[in-house]
């Protein structure tokens, strides 16, 4: 599969330090592998209509949805944000 980075998550991954940046990318590149590496790294969020996950990357979450054969991730966010980027996902 292909992993695509929406622009609002290409913003926030630009205002992280370039080791984390690094980090997360890499992480984001092995979805294209494996999209569901299963729990407790990736999780399915309930209350969507459109099936979309969260992916544990140390402090920072990941929130994507799989669109065909694209893997597209909508927000990379630190975990005590996470509830208001998902609020305004719905």
């Amino acid at each position: 599969m292909r992993v695509e980075v929406a622009r609002p998550a290409q913003t926030q991954l630009a205002k992280l330090p370039p080791d984390l940046h690094l980090q997360i990318l890499r992480e984001l590149q092995t979805l294209g592998e494996d999209p569901f590496p299963g729990p407790p790294k990736s999780k399915r969020l309930v209350g969507f209509k459109v099936p979309t996950f969260r992916l544990r990357i140390g402090d920072y979450r990941a929130v994507y949805r799989i669109i065909e054969d694209v893997i597209v991730i909508l927000a990379v966010v630190a975990r005590k944000d996470l509830d208001r980027i998902i609020r305004g996902l719905k």
